[in-house]
């Protein structure tokens, strides 16, 4: 099934989260274009068709409600999110979309930050 994967994000710093999504422009074609795909075990995602959001102050569950075609989704990513048991400081948000969907996506953590993946909706 291709549609959206949802992953949560815990990282030590704004800026630890912006280099963790951030597009490499000199990855060869051996490395992976993100340190996000590598920890996904992929060497290239569009994308143009991921979105990350900063959640700010705003708490995790009140970001997600700020996403494009909310009203489809909302409901089953909060109750992953309840599931999971996740706390509300999650500093990002991150949705890929159909042609860009890891192969096999997976919940990863190192030093100074943890990424989750809630599922696919």
């Amino acid at each position: 099934m291709r549609g959206r994967q949802f992953f949560v994000g815990y990282f030590s710093s704004d800026k630890e989260m912006w280099d963790f999504f951030e597009e490499n422009d000199r990855a060869g074609d051996d490395s992976p274009i993100s340190k996000f795909c590598e920890s996904q075990g992929e060497k290239w995602i569009d994308h143009d068709h991921m979105e990350v959001s900063q959640n700010g102050d705003q708490g995790l569950r009140s970001a997600l409600k700020n996403w494009s075609q909310v009203d489809s989704w909302v409901r089953d990513v909060l109750v992953a999110v309840d599931n999971a048991d996740l706390p509300d400081n999650a500093i990002c948000t991150a949705v890929l979309y159909n042609d860009s969907c890891v192969d096999e996506p997976r919940s990863v953590e190192g030093p100074g930050f943890r990424v989750v993946f809630l599922g696919q909706f």
